[in-house]
C-alpha cells in the first residue's frame, strides 16, 4: 500500500546545457593564436632551416566546420616574422643592413577536441599544406631585396593545444 514518492522525477537540463553550462555548439569554429617558433629541419637537401632562420613571432589562424561535436575539418594559416641567423646574419652585418626572415603555411587539417562543451579543453590536429619562407635585406631608401626563397609541400603537420573559451556567443545571443 505504498504510493509513488512525494516528489517527481529528477529535472534534467536541456541536452546542450548538460555540459558545464556552455551553450549549444555552432556548426563551425574559429581559432587564433600568437606565439613563437624555432625552425628546424631542412629547407632543401643539406640546407638546415636554423642556419638561415632565427626564432620568429608567429600568428596562427584556423577555421572550419564541425563534422561531429568532437571532430572538425578546417583550414589553417600560419605566418611568422623574425630575424635571419648564421651565415645570412653575418652577411647582413657585413654590409650594414638589417635583414628579415618570414615564413608562412596554409593548408587543411582534421582537428579532434576532447570535450567540445567545456570552457577549456585540449585538442590535437593533423594536416597538410603548402609552406614558404624567405629572407630579405631591408633598405629604407630602396625597399626590400629578396636574398633567397624556399617553398614546397608541408607533408605532415601535427599540432596540439588547449582551447580557452568564453561565453561571449551566449551573451550576444541572449542565452545563459
Amino acid at each position: 500500500a505504498y504510493g509513488p514518492p512525494p516528489y517527481g522525477p529528477p529535472a534534467y537540463p536541456p541536452a546542450h546545457q548538460a555540459h558545464r553550462g556552455m551553450g549549444p555548439l555552432v556548426p563551425f569554429y574559429g581559432s587564433f593564436g600568437v606565439g613563437g617558433s624555432f625552425l628546424s629541419g631542412d629547407a632543401a637537401g643539406g640546407i638546415p632551416m636554423n642556419e638561415y632562420f632565427g626564432s620568429q613571432l608567429g600568428i596562427w589562424l584556423e577555421g572550419g566546420g564541425r563534422m561531429t561535436p568532437n571532430l572538425g575539418l578546417g583550414l589553417y594559416l600560419d605566418l611568422g616574422l623574425g630575424d635571419v641567423a648564421g651565415t645570412t646574419r653575418a652577411y647582413c652585418d657585413s654590409i650594414g643592413s638589417s635583414c628579415t626572415a618570414t615564413t608562412g603555411r596554409f593548408g587543411v587539417l582534421l582537428r579532434h577536441t576532447f570535450d567540445p562543451y567545456a570552457a577549456s579543453t585540449p585538442w590535437i590536429a593533423v594536416g597538410t599544406g603548402y609552406e614558404w619562407s624567405n629572407a630579405s635585406i631591408d633598405d629604407p631608401g630602396a625597399g626590400s631585396t629578396e636574398l633567397f626563397n624556399y617553398q614546397g609541400w608541408e607533408m605532415l603537420r601535427l599540432m596540439g593545444g588547449v582551447d580557452l573559451r568564453s561565453d561571449l556567443l551566449d551573451q550576444l545571443t541572449g542565452e545563459m
